[in-house]
């Protein structure tokens, strides 16, 4: 009888201990990335301040000296199990407290939207406030290839348009007046660490939006951008009447003090392109038109993008130990009914 009641708990705490084993090795943190976008999800059971921080690939997280504080962080709740950033940024605002900002600790090393830039990264669960790793759960290394600045919309037709260009970083241009009706140049141009641009450019269906590349062929939205009405191109009877209404612009580019050309083109409410003007410190005549490129080409490489998302299974669960584990139990579930035979044949 002692060796059956043996037998008994003998199987049910290796049951116990096993299934404990696997409530740890079912939490965990995992990382997808989309393009730009990436998608967090932390599984297993988490206390209420546990909090999910995003850092650079070779920071560390904690207070002193040689850390730094997370680009992106949130509290784990039942909404926040699952962030799909950025679209899911007003959740993990919300739990960390009414008003405050999930990516406002290092604003400036992000793309516009809060995006994370092209980069290699981290993310790691924190224990209840503080800065030591929830016990288990490893932090998961991932890497955005994509970037959220570069429109990759493959444009196909050009728009006709009237256009002038009122003021370069606050002066008059040299080649006043500078307009017309195709793409103009400021030649023998000095940038300097922000350029300002302003003037109007009227097009059928008015502008959407602005944007500007150093070669032609990869395109930025404008960020600082203020687009308006223009009643005085209307009063002048200047074509395109329709596109009055958005043909005022005044745009900032930053960090220009190191380019040698910079392009700036209008993207229509209609999806059509106007390649309107450069600037560049060698002479105009060497600078033409960007040529449309149909082909797509300043599409990214999806390939490149899906890498992330067939990390090594060593940063996720080890579903061999799991499997191993439920071994263990069904050979001590078979050495019990072995002994428990062994007894009952001896009565």
């Amino acid at each position: 009888m002692k060796k059956k009641i043996m037998a008994l708990v003998l199987v049910a705490a290796l049951a116990i201990s096993a299934m404990s084993m696997l409530a740890v090795q079912a939490a965990g943190i995992e990382v997808t990335v989309d393009g730009a976008e990436f998608t967090v999800t932390v599984s297993g059971e988490t206390d209420e301040l546990d909090w999910v921080g995003i850092y650079k690939e070779g920071e560390q997280y904690g207070e002193g000296e040689g850390t730094v504080t997370s680009l992106i962080w949130w509290y784990i709740n039942d909404t926040t199990k699952t962030v799909n950033w950025p679209e899911d940024k007003a959740a993990a605002d919300t739990s960390i407290g009414e008003g405050r900002n999930s990516a406002g600790n290092r604003v400036a090393e992000l793309n516009p939207n809060s995006m994370l830039k092209p980069g290699k990264y981290y993310a790691v669960v924190l224990d209840n406030g503080g800065y030591e790793p929830v016990a288990g759960i490893d932090p998961f290394e991932f890497e955005i290839t994509a970037d959220s600045t570069v429109d990759t919309t493959v444009y196909t037709e050009e728009a006709d348009f009237q256009m002038s260009i009122d003021s370069i970083g606050g002066s008059a241009p040299a080649n006043a007046p500078l307009g017309g009706t195709e793409f103009a140049v400021q030649g023998d141009y000095t940038f300097g660490q922000d350029t300002g641009i302003s003037g109007w450019v009227a097009a059928e269906n008015g502008i959407e939006k602005y944007q500007y590349s150093t070669d032609g062929e990869t395109w930025r939205d404008v960020t600082s951008c203020t687009i308006s009405a223009r009643d005085d191109v209307t009063a002048a009877g200047m074509p395109y009447e329709s596109g009055h209404s958005t043909a005022g612009f005044d745009i900032t580019i930053a960090g220009t003090a190191d380019m040698e050309t910079l392009y700036i083109r209008a993207i229509t409410k209609d999806s059509k392109v106007v390649n309107f003007f450069a600037l560049t410190t060698g002479s105009a005549e060497d600078v033409t038109a960007p040529v449309l490129d149909t082909e797509g080409g300043n599409d990214n490489n999806d390939d490149n993008n899906n890498n992330n998302n067939n990390n090594d299974n060593e940063q996720n669960t080890d579903t061999g130990d799991a499997s191993y584990l439920a071994v263990v139990v069904a050979m001590a579930a078979v050495l019990a009914t072995v002994v428990l035979k062994k007894k009952s044949a001896r009565v």
